[in-house]
């Protein structure tokens, strides 16, 4: 039994408000693996923050890549 059909079968039996936030869940799942966020990306976003001075010189925020 592979994992789409392990999760099918014990979400079935919750109330249909749960199978949706099951679903909502793995479709998070799916979408964070197909779109992983480039290394340092968070660093690179927090350093162009002027609340944070103590952070290295990053590029301006309209240069920062979007995820």
């Amino acid at each position: 039994m592979n994992y789409v059909a392990a999760i099918d079968q014990q979400v079935s039996a919750f109330p249909p408000e749960y199978q949706r936030e099951v679903l909502d869940f793995v479709e998070y799942l799916r979408e964070k693996r197909l779109h992983q966020t480039p290394p340092g990306w968070l660093n690179q976003a927090w350093g162009c923050a002027p609340d944070f001075p103590d952070r290295p010189t990053q590029p301006p925020h309209g240069e920062v890549p979007f995820l």
